[in-house]
């Protein structure tokens, strides 16, 4: 049995746990964290994606990701959502959080939110 518990403990260490043996298996070998470039929507109601439509500039790609997570997190109507959205009401933010989260993104913001996580792609510190 002593046999069996080493195999197991290995093959465990070896599939299941989050090492970094285990990400290396997921690991792109041409992993590039940076966004070269962006295809240009004009309307994430109706999102269309025209090839020939693209943006490359920092501030054309920066607009692009800007105008989608505005459309993304915008007020937009929710049916049948009433005990969760009551529940949120009864939990106000704070002045401080919503003004920090109501500010526009920041290129430096958007670059750290996509570059990868660690020098191999693997959360670095977690907690």
């Amino acid at each position: 049995t002593a046999g069996f518990h080493s195999v197991w403990s290995y093959r465990v260490a070896k599939e299941e746990l989050l090492t970094k043996e285990f990400f290396t298996t997921f690991k792109s070998r041409t992993n590039n964290g940076d966004i070269a470039e962006l295809y240009v929507t004009p309307s994430w109601d109706e999102p269309t994606h025209d090839q020939d439509n693209t943006t490359e500039s920092d501030k054309g790609i920066l607009k692009e990701l800007r105008k989608y997570y505005s459309w993304l997190y915008s007020e937009n109507p929710s049916l049948e959502n009433e005990a969760p959205l009551k529940a949120l009401k009864n939990r106000p933010l704070q002045v401080g959080d919503i003004e920090l989260m109501e500010r526009p993104v920041t290129l430096h913001e958007c670059r750290q939110a996509i570059r990868p996580l660690g020098p191999r792609g693997m959360l670095v510190n977690p907690t």
